[in-house]
This record gives structure tokens, sequence and C-alpha cells, in this order.
């Protein structure tokens, strides 16, 4: 069971429930502690427990204690310390550590729910669940048509071009197990009744092996072709794909959202005559070619992304291969959007999965991020996938871990610079040597996704505000709307940038800024924020 915190209270005479505020009395003075559900410790500085008592001298504590804020910083702690809090006329024990830095005195998650200042609620990414079955079951009965459990037909039919010269290879057919082969032939068949394949007895000029898999937590099988050699052949499309910024933007001031998947996405377009003959592969029951577009043929996504786009061109929804995202500013509007996007996945004969449909929810799991009535989060379970990460213990595994992090670069500030000593072990002329140098960065980049700040959508109407900052090893930049992130960017500094002069880093900080985030302040006026006064002087004084 997932539980998620709905609503954060707070008792006491002064409310404060907006804030998640919490006052408290301590030797009957006032003590405003910040409710945060992300800690796992309560915090206090010195200079306020100084102040709470009477200047007592702070107890000794053996166990050194760091705390790690948000950004990956450091702290430690100068000790150990509990206080009598009390709150509604009980009295209740809490341990504390007291930090020398200023900061806000914390309760954590623990002593918050023993405290009952959180309320946890166990549904989870629902605006009304009653309600939203209701809408999923209208949907289902008035377009059961979609839902189908066929193979639907775009009417787009995909040519394959090979390359010039290309040297012509067929494989022979791989083994299969013997306890799978009952469920390959099983399959085959459902995919020749459905329309997709059909046997070859022709001679043809390519031969590919079949693959076949468990699908997961399953005893199906799925069945496709290593197409490796016909990849190597085959001339691309390459039609631009969308991005999740793209996305993100088109949803601007959306606070309702639903997802449609399109299943068997690629089978729904057809391949012609030729095409089909280059994709027939071997099995041991005889070769098969597909007479739909197969998965695994390095060019269907850009084939069906360009088909998707030219079908609901002009339509309230975002595409992104086979998953569709609907949007509405409120449920009246949400629901309109919806049924012109079903009623147009209806006149092209688009087949949806039902399985995998979601309708009006206020957060909604999208291409791997989530999309919200707030703005843009990372997905949980990317960021959970990160911290159970260990240590790498090579060059491959480090490549995995900043893969991982640079998908959710976006929620990063200052990646590159957090990044840097571990983009160091990378080099060829460096030999492998995890040190704690590496660690802290290691260390730093998952503190950073425990508490990732929410992207908010892009406004087209709204003005822009770009702050650009420089290190020694890299660019940092923000594009900022309503003081809030719309986007975060940095940049490596190659060794010949850094040799340049502070002033020349800062100004390629700004000039960076303005290329990474082009999409956003073209053709408006643009806020540029920096630090670095000399910059300022030369702008006031050219």
């Amino acid at each position: 069971m997932r539980f998620c915190i709905e609503h954060l209270t707070t008792k006491g005479e002064n409310n404060h429930n907006k804030e998640g505020y919490c006052p408290v009395k301590v030797f009957e003075k006032a003590l405003k502690l910040k409710v945060d559900t992300g800690e796992k410790c309560n915090v206090i500085s010195l200079d306020t427990y100084r102040n709470i008592c009477n200047n007592e001298t702070l107890p000794q504590s053996r166990k050194q204690v760091n705390l790690v804020a948000f950004g990956g910083t450091k702290i430690k702690s100068t000790g150990t310390v509990t206080l009598k809090c009390k709150l509604g006329g009980q009295l209740y024990d809490l341990q504390f550590q007291v930090v020398k830095h200023d900061v806000q005195s914390i309760i954590g998650l623990k002593d918050s729910v023993r405290m009952k200042l959180v309320s946890f609620s166990k549904e989870v990414y629902h605006v009304d669940t009653d309600q939203n079955e209701t809408l999923a079951q209208k949907v289902f009965h008035e377009y059961a048509d979609l839902f189908k459990d066929e193979v639907g037909d775009l009417r787009v039919t995909y040519s394959v071009k090979l390359t010039p010269n290309v040297s012509l290879i067929i494989n022979p057919p791989r083994r299969v197990p013997v306890p799978m082969q009952k469920r390959v032939k099983e399959e085959l068949q459902r995919m020749q009744a459905l329309g997709v394949i059909e046997p070859v007895e022709e001679p043809t000029e390519w031969v590919s092996n079949m693959v076949a898999t468990h699908k997961k937590n399953t005893d199906d099988v799925r069945i496709c072709t290593d197409p490796r050699d016909l990849n190597k052949a085959l001339m691309r499309p390459h039609h631009p794909m969308r991005t999740v910024e793209e996305v993100a933007a088109q949803m601007s001031g959306a606070t309702i959202f639903s997802v449609l998947d399109a299943k068997s996405s690629f089978w729904q377009i057809k391949l012609d005559p030729a095409s089909s003959l280059l994709t027939t592969f071997a099995t041991p029951f005889g070769r098969f070619k597909f007479l739909r577009m197969p998965f695994g043929i390095n060019t269907t996504s850009e084939v069906f992304q360009r088909a998707m786009e030219q079908i609901f061109m002009g339509y309230p929804c975002a595409v992104i291969v086979d998953d569709i995202l609907v949007g509405g500013k409120g449920i009246e509007e949400h629901e309109k959007n919806l049924k012109k996007v079903l009623e147009r996945a209806r006149q092209v004969n688009l087949k949806l999965n039902p399985k995998k449909c979601k309708f009006r929810l206020k957060e909604v799991s999208y291409v791997g991020h989530i999309f919200t009535d707030e703005g843009l989060k990372a997905d949980p379970t990317k960021i959970s996938a990160i911290n159970e990460m260990p240590p790498p213990e090579d060059k491959t595994s480090l490549q995995r871990f900043l893969g991982m992090i640079n998908y959710l670069g976006k929620f990063i500030p200052n990646l590159s610079e957090l990044s840097a000593p571990l983009r160091q072990l990378l080099h060829k002329d460096v030999v492998w040597s995890w040190t704690q140098h590496q660690q802290d960065a290691f260390d730093k980049l998952k503190a950073c996704l425990t508490s990732p700040p929410v992207i908010q959508y892009y406004d087209m109407h709204k003005p822009v505000t770009l702050t650009c900052d420089a290190s020694q090893h890299g660019l940092g930049a923000a594009c900022l709307q309503d003081d809030k992130p719309v986007a975060y960017a940095s940049m490596t500094l190659t060794p010949t940038e850094r040799r340049y002069a502070q002033i020349e880093k800062e100004l390629l900080a700004v000039v960076s800024a303005c290329y990474r985030f082009y999409d956003y302040i073209y053709g408006k006026p643009v806020v540029i924020e920096t630090d670095h006064q000399p910059l300022v002087t030369i702008q006031n004084n050219p």
C-alpha cells in the first residue's frame, strides 16, 4: 500500500496551517518550528538554543552527526539536546541536532507524526476516486470501439528505405527452448490472426532472427526480431522528437490531466509489400514477414511520432510516440478537450490500451516525469532508483549513474559543477581512483534529489528572468517566471574556458544561458541577473 501526505495541519493558538509552522513553548518561551516531512531529525540553531535556554552551555556529544542541506551542502552538528516542548497543553520530549548555522528551527517527519501534525491519505494522484472511475467507465462505454482487442489502422503506410550498395544478410533461425516452443507458436498464430504477420514462402534478400521473451510477471510471450543488421542499412527519416520541456510549455495553466496509450502502437501502421519482405524473420516453424511496422527497427519511433503529430495537429493534446497527454484548466475544460481527442482517435481508427489509460488526474506520470497542477516534478521511481545505486566501481557504472542523473538534470541547479569530480574520472588519461572527493560529489547529487524543486510550466505571456553564474569548472543558469524556476541549465567549461578571467566566465554564462533558453526568451524583453558586480559596471558604463 502506498501513502502520500495529502494534508499538513498544525495546532496551537496562532493558526499557521497555510505556512506549515508549529508554534510550541519551551521554558515558557515561544519557539516556531517548521514542519518538514523530508527531514529525518529535528534541527535548531545554536543561537536559538541559547536564547530559549538562557545561554545554558550546550552538552557535549561524542557522536558526530553530519546533516545535508538542500543542494547537498554538509552541515556538522555541534551537539544533541532534548527539549520539553509544550503544544496544546501536552508536553513532548523532542531531540534536536544543534548547528552553528543560522537556520530555521525544524521538526522532522517522525515527531510530526507522533504529535499528529501531519495526516496521511491512502489516495495517490486522485482528485476524486469515485468521479475518476465514473469517467473511465463512461469513456470505455461511449468509445468502446477504441478499446477493442484488435489492431488499429491509421491509414498510414511506411516504406522502408535502404542505403545504396548495402550488403544483404540472411541469419539462420535461433533455437527456442523446449518449454517455450508451445507459447511461441501460439503467439505467432495470434499475430497472424491479427494480421500483423504472415508466412513467407518465396526467397527473400533479408532474414532476421526472432527474439522471444516472457512478458513481465506473466507466462505470456513477446515476439520481436533482432534487426541489428537491418538497422545498419536503414535510411532514417530524422523526424524531430518532442521534448518534455515542449510538452510542459503546452500544459501551461493545466490543473487536470488524462493520459491515453496507443495499443501496440507501431502495429497500427502498415508496411508496403517491398518493405514487408525486408522484415522477414526466421523461426523454428518457418519464416514470417511483418505486414505492420515491427518493434525494434530504429526508424519506427520517428515514423510513428510523425504520424501522430499529423493526426492530432491542432487538437488540445501533446504526443510523444504512443503516449497522449490531455490537460485542461479545470474539469470542464479538461473533459471538453478529452472528448475532442477521443473523437479524433475514432476518426482515424486509433486503438487505445484501457489498462494504461488514466483519466482526470491532478498528477500524472508521463514519459518519466510527473505533470501536476503546480508544475513539473521528478518521477519518484527514478529518484528511488538513483538513491539505491551503490558507489560506482568502474567507469561503466559511473557512466550509468551520470546518465540517470542527467535525465533528471533539469531539477538540479549547477549540475555541471556538482558532477565535475565524477566526470573527471571518465577522461581517457585518468586512472580510476574513487576518493572521498568523488564520494562527496556522489552523495551531494543524491541529496539534491531528496527534495527536488517543482519546475513550473512556461507561460509565454509572462516576463522572463535569467539568473547566471560561473564557477571554476562550469556555468549555471535558471530561467524564472514570477521568481519560480521554469528550467535549469548547466554547462561544463573546456580546459581553455577554465583559463578565462572570472569576468569572461561570467559573461560566457550569460551568453550560454541566452542560447540555452532561446525558445523561452525569443521576441520578448529579458532581465539578466548576475552576482558579478564588474559586469553590471560595464553595462552601466560602456
